[in-house]
């Protein structure tokens, strides 16, 4: 919201001057930023921090007194304090209060987590540590469902990741963990169903790092170029990506409106790939020469696309990638395959080259707005 206002008020800057808004227009849009913006940021940041707040103020008292309290007492306030909670998001939907009503419902997700880990301990339950945290992400989701919280879908994509994170470590990172596709299905219906954008870009993120992820815990990939992880196969799950939005891009646009940042996420995926290959694993420098030249011709790809689609995030991450890319290649190859001043040399001309496509697009764009007027 910062951003946007940000660039709001750069905007309607230049349209005044421009004489494409008068004052009054302006001074009525600026007031309703306002006010949206105070509602916007201000209830739902207070609310969902006195939750967390009063989720440690629980946790605190409970834990001071807690070798004092008989198991009834202990049972009695675990469950009271959840009811309580899940009560007091009843009400507030009553009262219209929503931010507030979010609050409460993520407070009673957090007790509901804390009553399993205090429970298995108080009886000394013994099992599988991680599938506490996946009963834990149950109730998530079920009270994200039934009360169509928001902050209840988020803390179930977290606690997801951390089930999928300790089950890879339990079993001493020996292969992926395709439980975890299961639950991330699971999760992705409800936020589909309630268009939470935001919760788009979570799933999003969950699915990126367990895709890269998955390049460290296969092996036996030799035979691709001389690589012993799967860091092909995430190269080309993240090719696949890309290469699906500008295919079918209006498609998926239609269907989630999302297709701009899946290819984001795409070349994000790609890179990593690609920066594992290159300065990670150990491969013949001419295979990392040939690499390198992939991926500067997947960032100009990138650059393209991103300036011809208008999306101003590829284009910034492109960029990023590729100064990372001569970083990399900079330090990986100093000494070995390219001294310095070819190095340098070699760098201008990829830039020089970047220059003049982007000069090329940058005509075209004004040739056609020429045209339209």
């Amino acid at each position: 919201m910062i951003g946007y206002r940000s660039r709001l008020e750069r905007d309607l800057a230049r349209w005044e001057e421009a004489g494409l808004v008068d004052a009054r227009a302006a001074g009525e849009i600026r007031a309703d930023m306002a006010v949206r913006g105070v509602r916007f940021a201000l209830a739902p940041v207070l609310g969902i921090l006195g939750a967390v707040l009063l989720s440690f103020a629980a946790m605190t008292f409970v834990a001071a007194n807690w070798q004092d309290l008989t198991k009834l007492t202990r049972l009695l306030i675990l469950f009271s304090a959840l009811w309580a909670a899940y009560g007091a998001a009843l009400l507030l939907r009553y009262m219209h209060a929503g931010f507030l009503e979010q609050a409460a419902i993520l407070l009673g997700t957090g007790l509901f987590g804390a009553n399993i880990m205090l429970i298995a301990q108080m009886y000394h339950i013994s099992g599988n540590p991680p599938d506490a945290v996946l009963m834990w992400a149950c109730g998530a989701l079920l009270a994200g469902v039934l009360l169509r919280s928001r902050p209840a879908l988020g803390l179930t994509i977290c606690l997801i990741m951390l089930w999928s994170w300790w089950e890879v470590v339990d079993h001493r990172w020996s292969s992926p963990h395709y439980g975890f596709l299961l639950a991330w299905t699971a999760v992705a219906l409800p936020v589909a169903w309630l268009r939470w954008r935001a919760g788009y870009h979570m799933l999003a993120l969950a699915l990126a790092a367990w895709i890269v992820g998955i390049g460290y815990l296969f092996e036996d990939w030799s035979m691709f170029f001389g690589s012993r992880d799967a860091h092909p196969l995430v190269i080309i799950i993240g090719l696949a990506i890309m290469l699906s939005v500008v295919v079918a891009g209006r498609t998926i646009e239609h269907v989630t409106k999302f297709a701009g940042p899946l290819v984001v996420y795409g070349l994000g995926i790609t890179y990593a790939g690609l920066f594992a290959l290159q300065f990670v694993e150990r491969i013949p420098v001419l295979t990392i020469a040939a690499l390198a030249g992939a991926t500067l011709v997947i960032m100009i790809a990138a650059l393209f696309y991103g300036a011809r689609s208008h999306n101003s995030a590829l284009t910034r991450l492109a960029y990023s990638l590729f100064s990372i890319e001569l970083l990399g290649l900079y330090f990986k190859t100093l000494g070995t395959l390219l001294d310095t001043a070819l190095f340098f040399l070699l760098a201008g001309v990829i830039v020089i080259a970047l220059a003049a496509v982007a000069w090329a697009l940058h005509r075209r764009q004004l040739l056609g707005s020429g045209a339209q007027t």
